[in-house]
C-alpha cells in the first residue's frame, strides 16, 4: 500500500520567553479537510529557567566584553584590559583616560550582575546589551 501525504498547514509558533517556557509541535489536527499543525506552550521546569538565565548571561556577558574591547581598539588599545592598565601610567592623559576606562568597566559589570540577580528573582528576559550599557551609562 503506497503512503499519502497531504500538505500540513502553517500556524504561527507561539512566542514565548525563553527564559519562563518554551514551544512543543504537537500532532497535526485535520480541520476542514487540511491538516493543521498544533503547538504547545510549556512553562520551564525551575532547572531548566536556571539553564536558561545562565546561558543567556554567558552571551551577555561575551557581548559586553565585544563591545567594551571594541571601544578600547577604537582609541588605539589591544582590549578594554589594555586601556585599564592605563590607569597606573605615568602620563597623565593615558592615567585619566585609563581611570575612565576602569570606572565604565566596572559599571557595566555591575549592571550585568545586577540583571542577573533581576533575571534569577523575577524570572525574567535579561536586557539587550545596549538596554544595559545605557543603564551603566556608557559612553561610547
Amino acid at each position: 500500500m503506497q503512503a499519502r501525504y497531504a500538505p500540513l498547514q502553517s500556524t504561527p509558533r507561539p512566542q514565548v520567553d525563553p527564559l519562563l517556557e518554551r514551544v512543543e509541535a504537537l500532532a497535526p489536527v485535520r480541520l476542514d479537510g487540511l491538516w493543521h499543525r498544533r503547538w504547545r506552550v510549556v512553562p520551564l521546569a525551575a532547572h531548566e529557567r536556571q539553564q536558561a538565565i545562565d546561558a543567556a548571561a554567558t552571551a551577555l556577558r561575551h557581548e559586553l566584553r565585544r563591545r567594551m574591547d571594541g571601544r578600547a581598539q577604537a582609541l588605539g588599545y589591544l582590549d578594554m584590559a589594555d586601556l585599564c592598565s592605563c590607569a597606573a601610567s605615568e602620563w597623565e592623559q593615558d592615567r585619566a583616560q585609563g581611570l575612565h576606562a576602569v570606572q565604565m568597566r566596572d559599571r557595566v559589570w555591575a549592571a550585568w550582575r545586577r540583571a542577573i540577580d533581576d533575571a534569577r528573582a523575577r524570572q525574567r528576559a535579561l536586557p539587550a546589551a545596549d538596554e544595559l550599557l545605557a543603564a551603566a551609562g556608557w559612553s561610547a
